[in-house]
């Protein structure tokens, strides 16, 4: 009868190889659960390795106990010396790549709601438009205003305004302000009144419509409301405008706002004269005057002008017939007629207060039956207030 032979030396007893199979598993599970976890965020998958490795060298410590009490430990020797190198090793590796990984930025904190117009309009402040024309950087930069005006230029589509000063009185000033539009009152239109609340953003610099730099205090705008309607010219329905001209003898009163004056007058057409009348007056008044082009007539119309105010109180507005044009029925500018017109004629600098009645003289096509006469339109023909000729 056989028997079987005696184990050796070198077999493993079957409680360490139950333990390294499942330490084995264990490890397999954890490499899948790192490697998916590394694409995302490779500080967990450290995490989980430095954790496989603390469990590999406890169960080391746990089977060198065993071991011991079961008489093993020199079956297994060599295990019981390379098993916690790996597992310190990857302790120590997992340790330094975790040190390694960057700190995820913490959230950010809440950002706080955005005050209401109301407490918008509690922390302005109303600045003298002269304090802000001198000190828009050193003293009001950053600052919330709050600012009345008028509409003098609108830029590009409409996001961008020059905007003339009202002072404290809410009388109209010397001072305009350049403003970038952020608010949502929709579109303005030359010549309207507004008032806005804003952040000023120090001085800017423009190129204004001489071709010329022009400095001027600048405001982003967060809310702004319109106070009235433009003035004749800008708005077709309006009596003044192209579309709506006034007839003679009607008197108007119109704000001027350019880049140069700043001013208030009246105007009224009193008398038209047309065709041969028109020619005997021009003759009278100088011999050496040239008849009218052939198809053409001549067109005198007397206006009188008074000033208002002005924005520069000792400065004098001057007024002739240059700065009237004459429009045919179809909508096509004449020429300036170079003729000396009857007297009085109309070509005066005055000041706020003063006016002056004068003649001035055009020329027009002898079968143009309704011209139009525009004085101050804007550069690409709008605005201005337009007068009926017949």
């Amino acid at each position: 009868m056989s028997s079987q032979p005696p184990p050796t030396s070198s077999s493993k007893p079957n409680w360490f190889v139950a333990e390294q199979v499942t330490l084995i598993f264990l490890f397999v599970i954890a490499a899948i659960i790192a490697y998916k976890n590394a694409a995302d965020d490779g500080g967990s998958a450290f995490v989980i390795l430095l954790a496989l490795g603390v469990i590999g060298l406890a169960a080391w410590l746990v089977s060198l106990i065993i071991a011991a009490f079961a008489n093993h430990a020199g079956k297994l020797k060599d295990q019981l010396i390379w098993i916690p190198v790996l597992h310190v090793a990857l302790i120590v590796y997992a340790g330094f790549s975790i040190s390694m990984v960057p700190e995820t930025p913490s959230a950010d904190p809440e950002t706080p709601a955005a005050p209401t117009f109301e407490e918008y309009k509690a922390s302005a402040i109303d600045p003298d438009p002269r304090a802000l024309a001198r000190t828009a950087d050193s003293e009001f930069k950053g600052k919330i205003v709050h600012l009345t005006g008028t509409v003098i230029q609108v830029v590009g589509k409409g996001d961008e305004l020059r905007v003339h000063l009202n002072d404290a009185s809410g009388q109209e000033s010397s001072i305009y302000v350049y403003v970038f539009r952020k608010d949502s009152a929709g579109t303005l239109l030359e010549n309207d009144k507004l008032e806005l609340w804003g952040t000023v953003l120090g001085n800017f610099t423009y190129t204004n419509l001489l071709g010329g730099e022009t400095t001027a205090p600048s405001v982003q705008s967060e809310y702004l409301q319109l106070l009235s309607s433009a003035q004749p010219g800008s708005d077709a329905s309006m009596p003044g405008s192209r579309s709506n001209p006034l007839p003679i003898g009607t008197e108007m009163t119109y704000n001027i706002q350019k880049t140069i004056e700043q001013y208030q007058a009246t105007f009224k057409m009193e008398q038209a004269v047309r065709g041969d009348k028109a020619w005997a007056m021009i003759h009278k008044a100088n011999p050496y005057n040239e008849p009218p082009s052939e198809g053409y007539e001549y067109l005198l119309v007397k206006l009188k002008v008074a000033i208002v105010n002005n924005a520069k109180p000792d400065a004098a507005v001057t007024i002739n017939a240059i700065h009237f044009t004459l429009v045919s029925s179809s909508g096509k500018d004449y020429d300036s007629a170079s003729v000396i017109a009857p007297e009085p004629e109309l070509d005066a600098s005055m000041y706020a207060g003063a006016e002056n009645t004068g003649w001035a003289a055009f020329q027009v096509k002898t079968d143009d039956p309704h011209p139009l006469l525009a004085f101050s339109r804007n550069y690409d023909g709008t605005g201005g207030i337009w007068f009926k000729t017949d």
